[in-house]
């Protein structure tokens, strides 16, 4: 169960990062137009506040329930009806995409090496050090 929580987290970062960059190339990389200007402000709850809600206040059965059965559904749904939709082959993009995944994975390898040693996989992990990716 772990495994699959680790899975997850990935995909919720990836997916509350799509959204983010998503709104920030229709308003030409400026936050303060996503915020302030973003012409649907429930967009902004359904699709980037809700999942931090519920990560933080359901229990992690509930949260997974609600993130595949219902989040990634309704994000995928939102994404294939924009009119305006955004190149994953942009340079940038694929940029700010491998950032999240790095520091995800930077600042969890900790936690996931205490997992294993608490389950005696590993003895020691001082030497386990990830790198980012060289871009």
């Amino acid at each position: 169960m772990e495994y699959f929580n680790i899975f997850t987290h990935i995909v919720l970062v990836m997916s509350l990062g799509w959204y983010l960059i998503t709104n920030l190339q229709w308003y030409s990389y400026k936050i303060e137009r996503v915020i302030f200007k973003h012409h649907k402000l429930n967009w902004h709850i359904i699709y980037f506040v809700m999942p931090f809600v519920m990560y933080y206040l359901l229990p992690s059965l509930y949260f997974l329930k609600y993130f595949y059965a219902l989040y990634l559904p309704i994000l995928i749904l939102w994404n294939m009806k924009l009119d305006k939709t955004f190149g994953i082959k942009l340079q940038g993009v694929q940029r700010i995409f491998s950032h999240y995944f790095w520091f995800r994975n930077h600042f969890s390898t900790k936690s996931f090496f205490c997992f294993l040693k608490r389950k005696k996989i590993v003895k020691n992990f001082s030497g386990f050090i990830l790198y980012p990716p060289i871009l």
